[in-house]
């Protein structure tokens, strides 16, 4: 997911959350980063107070479920929180990302197609749309909608309603704002967007992964002796 940000000169700057997801059979393995800033407050020649960024520490938090069950497991080392129980249903709407149902739903309903197209080999569709309305600045003017064929492989899906009207995999949803050069605001006299995106990565270690795995088993085999 990538999305812009501004700081409060009004510089925009892109904000980018990689989640990296390994499917092992029907077994879900999520690598979630959070993060933690370190803000120092200091006072002018006015003897006003502001607030200056020092650093952005990175963390990771770890979620696994296998498909269709209810329920799944939740790590976060950082807040000192071993595997614990969660409902599935519950991490899934804990961010748009892990579904774009709604979002789908919302592109079709307020937006117009105005244009497709397919790649040579037909593996990639894709889709604009312009929003029919713009009430404020926070709604989009236009949306890229990419499917991947190449991704049928994967049990993982941003929407399966989307997934089965393409038979293919949605892959990419971007919301794209035009510049507007005449807004007082700095940052909207900028183009912007905010994307989310599912592509392929070769993973650093793949033997942790493993051991992920395992984990998972102890503790579906703990939780059925209970």
């Amino acid at each position: 997911m990538v999305m812009p940000l501004h700081d409060n000169d009004n510089n925009v700057f892109d904000f980018k959350r990689e989640i990296i997801l390994v499917e092992r059979g029907s077994l879900f393995i999520f690598k979630i980063p959070t993060y933690h800033q370190t803000i120092r407050n200091a006072s002018n020649d006015y003897g006003e107070y502001d607030s200056e960024l020092v650093r952005v520490d990175s963390f990771y938090y770890y979620v696994m479920y296998k498909q269709g069950q209810r329920f799944g497991y939740f790590r976060d080392s950082a807040k000192g929180i071993n595997w614990t129980k969660i409902p599935v249903d519950s991490f899934r709407l804990s961010a748009t990302i892990y579904s774009l149902d709604t979002l789908v739903d919302y592109i079709g309903k307020k937006s117009t197609l105005v244009s497709s197209s397919r790649s040579d080999n037909g593996n990639l569709y894709t889709e604009k749309y312009a929003s029919r309305s713009k009430p404020d600045s926070t709604y989009n003017d236009s949306t890229l909608v990419i499917y991947n064929r190449d991704l049928n492989k994967y049990k993982f899906s941003f929407s399966r309603q989307a997934d089965q009207k393409h038979e293919m995999k949605l892959a990419h949803v971007e919301l794209i704002y035009n510049p507007n050069h005449t807004a007082e605001t700095g940052y909207l006299r900028s183009r912007r967007s905010i994307l989310f995106k599912m592509h392929e990565v070769t993973l650093p270690n793949p033997e942790f992964f493993g051991e992920l795995e395992s984990i998972y088993r102890q503790l579906e085999t703990t939780e059925n002796l209970q």
